[in-house]
């Protein structure tokens, strides 16, 4: 995750800089920076730790820009296995056909590919039946709906059942508490992903947790 600490502006969330960084036309250059970070930052861990990383629209529609990115994990001789590349439904409707091949090809070169925000705008089954996914990520405001709706729970009761069906990981984004947590528990997810495990941290304390026995998923801020 990317954070943005302005001496200006003081610390600007990412939707906001990132939204503003693709208007301007920026937002390849701020990716292939972060991904830089992102690659400098797995030369430092474990062999087996690995990373995700979002894919913006813009980046998802230039397929040149995107094995740009590639040739740099390949130049530093890193595992693609190592990393998954997170897209949106928003970044994949435009053109699903041409998203699904570059997609496939991204998957057969070794990386992972996760559907990001599942349930966040206008989701569609399309998009897990037509693109080549590892994971499917549950969008944290339809995740909390579960608590105070039957029909949010058996829908996301479902599609942990289908991703499980169809050999895809899932998780559940955005879980913040234990009461959060209790009534997510009796739906057996497979991956739960929030605060209540972990906050975004820097990359340099990042190592020192890796060390620990105790071993999960953390955001890290690559900033």
């Amino acid at each position: 995750l990317a954070r943005w600490q302005s001496p200006t502006l003081g610390p600007v969330r990412p939707d906001r800089f990132i939204r503003a960084a693709e208007r301007a036309g920026l937002i390849q250059q701020v990716t292939r920076i972060l991904f830089g970070k992102a690659l400098d930052a797995l030369e430092l861990w474990p062999d087996d730790i690995t990373v995700s990383f979002n894919l913006s629209a813009q980046d998802l529609a230039d397929r040149a820009f995107i094995f740009s990115l590639v040739a740099q994990v390949h130049k530093r001789q890193i595992s693609p296995a190592r990393i998954e590349f997170e897209i949106t439904e928003t970044a994949v409707m435009k053109d699903i056909a041409a998203s699904r091949v570059l997609l496939e090809d991204l998957s057969s070169a070794g990386f992972k590919i996760a559907l990001d925000d599942f349930g966040s705008g206008y989701s569609s089954f399309e998009y897990i039946d037509q693109l080549p996914l590892d994971k499917v990520k549950i969008d944290k405001t339809f995740v909390r709906k579960v608590a105070d709706s039957a029909t949010s729970r058996e829908i996301v009761a479902g599609i942990i059942t289908l991703c499980r069906n169809l050999g895809l990981k899932c998780v559940l984004e955005g879980v913040e508490s234990d009461s959060e947590m209790a009534t997510l528990a009796p739906l057996s997810p497979q991956l739960i992903q929030g605060y209540l495990f972990g906050k975004p941290m820097s990359q340099r304390n990042v190592l020192s947790l890796l060390m620990q026995d105790e071993r999960q998923d953390v955001k890290v801020n690559l900033a």
